[in-house]
């Protein structure tokens, strides 16, 4: 009977490195010197694969957050050829791809009933000898992935307000050059680095945003954020026209994407860009000759307007001063708001 004989190599006897790959077994059985021509050498290793590099991250533009929707993928790089690779998020197997022996990749994407907090992931694979790495979980770099799904809370959109010009309350007229919007903004740290965006529409007409997004940061949070919308983001809203009404609502959006549409706001903006005509405009005073003034006289001006006038006293000492041609003494100014054609008593 023709005898063989076995030669083992030992890692821990013989000190040769354990090979990483298959190619690098065909250099370790060169070194084995067999006995005898027809002996068998037999490279022997029960060292258990490592991780060389584990990575982590999602397609949201924060890298470690993800929202329903959202992709993950991670990556791992082996200390040595592996095989028989499962990869497990939130305890569910994920498919895995190759990218070379040592090498893979597994991509997960976020669904609507994936639990907020840390997303749990591990892989186990085996080498070509059969040594297990089994429910590894730890990033090389330290990332990891964040699942928030939570919208931010619902809240009612704040008081719009036209300023410059003769403003009113809750009328857009032609001497007004911006909207001082407001939008509460709740004690919610993922707002940190999110946006808040204000639309219009009018009538049955569709909601149109109003410029662009505003930046939220720490000091917006608990509070009542202000934002000037510009006198052409107002007038741009399709429709607009005199006599129509602008009605307002806004949206939180935090950093990682949810986001929460307000209630309108209570305000509806009146377009009246229309100026007023004055008519019948009498003028007397208090002399003994109405036709003339004197110092210590009182000038009275009446006047019937096409439609209800707002008093402001800037407006009308404005009037009176242009009327009588800048010459003011002890100046008073009697007006009417009556509607057109009634006449003055």
């Amino acid at each position: 009977m023709r005898q063989i004989l076995i030669t083992i190599m030992i890692n821990a006897f013989l000190h040769a490195q354990v090979p990483d790959n298959y190619d690098d077994y065909d250099l370790a059985k060169e070194k084995v010197k067999p006995i005898k021509q027809n002996s068998l050498s037999v490279l022997f290793d029960k060292t258990a694969p490592t991780i060389l590099s584990m990575k982590v991250k999602t397609d949201n533009i924060e890298h470690q957050w993800a929202t329903t929707g959202d992709l993950v993928t991670i990556f791992c790089e082996a200390s040595e050829t592996v095989h028989d690779i499962r990869m497990v998020v939130l305890e569910k197997e994920i498919e895995i791809k190759r990218m070379n022996a040592r090498e893979f990749i597994a991509n997960y994407l976020i669904v609507d009933d994936d639990p907020d907090g840390l997303l749990p992931f591990n892989v186990s694979f085996k080498d070509s000898a059969g040594n297990a790495l089994e429910n590894y979980e730890i990033t090389t770099d330290g990332s990891s992935v964040t699942v928030d799904r939570t919208k931010p809370d619902a809240y009612t959109t704040g008081i719009m307000t036209p300023v410059g010009g003769n403003a009113l309350p809750n009328v857009w007229n032609s001497t007004n050059n911006s909207m001082e919007a407001v939008i509460p903004v709740p004690n919610d740290t993922t707002l940190i680095g999110g946006v808040a965006t204000f639309f219009a529409k009018i009538g049955s007409g569709e909601w149109e945003m109003l410029g662009t997004s505003h930046p939220l940061d720490a000091n917006d949070l608990d509070s009542l954020k202000k934002v000037v919308l510009t006198e052409d983001m107002v007038e741009a809203v399709s429709g607009f026209d005199n006599g129509l009404t602008i009605e307002f609502r806004s949206s939180l959006v935090d950093k990682v994407g949810n986001e929460t549409i307000g209630e309108m706001s209570e305000s509806k903006i009146i377009i009246d860009q229309t100026l007023p005509t004055l008519s019948r405009i009498d003028v007397e005073s208090t002399n003994l000759f109405p036709s003339v003034a004197k110092v210590g006289d009182t000038v009275k001006i009446k006047f019937i307007a096409d439609e209800p006038i707002e008093q402001t006293d800037q407006f009308f000492s404005k009037f009176c001063l242009a009327y009588l041609l800048n010459i003011v003494f002890n100046l008073s100014c009697i007006y009417s708001t009556l509607e057109p054609n009634v006449p003055l008593n």
